[in-house]
């Protein structure tokens, strides 16, 4: 991985924790704002794109790699998750293993 890349993704896992930590121990709603991305707000339901007969637009490489990043944390224990949908994951909350991560990089 390329160091502007670790960067990166480095303070992306700052932002997220942050934000859970902000809400501990409620779960919250995870999207790619919470690491400074704007949300593509362009998405459509199933019914408006079926009444307009339109595609929705897809997410944005931000939001795929702000999704790639909850995703990973959750699949090595340092978060939890109740559902993901369209790069946004609902009742996030952060894991005992996820603390102890936060004590090394926000000294929490």
């Amino acid at each position: 991985m390329e160091i502007r890349q670790f960067s990166k993704f480095d303070a992306a896992v700052t932002s997220i924790f942050k934000g859970l930590l902000e809400s501990y121990p409620t779960p919250r709603e995870l999207d790619a704002t919470i690491i400074g991305y704007k949300a593509n707000t362009k998405y459509k339901s199933i019914y408006r794109i079926a009444v307009e007969k339109r595609a929705s637009l897809h997410p944005s490489e931000d939001e795929h790699f702000f999704a790639d990043i909850v995703r990973w944390l959750a699949s090595h224990s340092y978060l939890l998750f109740d559902k993901e949908q369209a790069c946004k994951f609902y009742g996030a909350v952060v894991t005992d293993k996820g603390l102890e991560l936060c004590e090394s990089l926000l000294g929490v």
